[in-house]
């Protein structure tokens, strides 16, 4: 029997999903870290990192959908996992969906107000929306053209797989090896 799904409809459900995906983000952030220093082959450790990062993307946009969504109307709110999807969806509806960095301020009769601050290095839509796909496009074969074309860039076929240098990924001059787009992430999360 198929149990119906419970999407947060109070303030304090829709909190609880935020805070949940906002931890998950966190967690997975950490991983990527713990990836980049074991001794896994170049290929695992690369498709692990930004299959965390494709799931963290995933995490931001379950958060945007939290705050802004109407599960009850909107097919694409309730079923989509896909970012872009989503986020094209939202923006439909509320065009200014998407969030800002912002400082909480309390007023003098002991609210709060929340000002934009404008400044900072927030990730943008955009940025959220070409890591995942980015990140599909590293983690799928999709063609055996594209497997093959793939397979020679990392030299797997000439015994790359154990830990050569592949093409997406460098060691800078400390030996620590950089999966792109990964660092200034984990550097946001640890600031949280």
């Amino acid at each position: 029997m198929k149990m119906a799904t419970s999407f947060p409809k109070t303030n304090r459900e829709k909190a609880d999903v935020i805070i949940n995906a906002l931890n998950e983000i966190r967690v997975r952030l950490r991983a990527i870290d713990a990836l980049q220093a074991t001794p896994l082959p170049d290929l695992i450790t690369n498709e692990s990192c930004h299959l965390q990062l494709r799931l963290c993307c995933e995490c931001l946009a379950i958060t945007v959908l939290a705050v802004q969504a109407d599960f009850a109307t909107n097919k694409a709110f309730r079923d989509d996992y896909s970012p872009v999807s989503i986020f094209k969806a939202l923006a439909k509806g509320y065009p200014a969906f998407f969030p800002t960095p912002c400082k909480m301020v309390t007023m003098p009769d002991g609210t709060y107000h929340f000002d934009d601050v404008g400044a900072g290095h927030p990730i943008s839509r955009s940025e959220i929306e070409e890591t995942w796909e980015l990140s599909g496009h590293h983690l799928h074969r999709a063609s055996m053209k594209k497997y093959l074309k793939r397979d020679k860039q990392r030299g797997v076929a000439a015994g790359g797989a154990g830990g050569g240098n592949h093409t997406d990924r460098d060691e800078n001059e400390t030996g620590v090896v950089s999966v792109p787009g990964i660092h200034r992430c984990t550097a946001e999360v640890r600031r949280l």
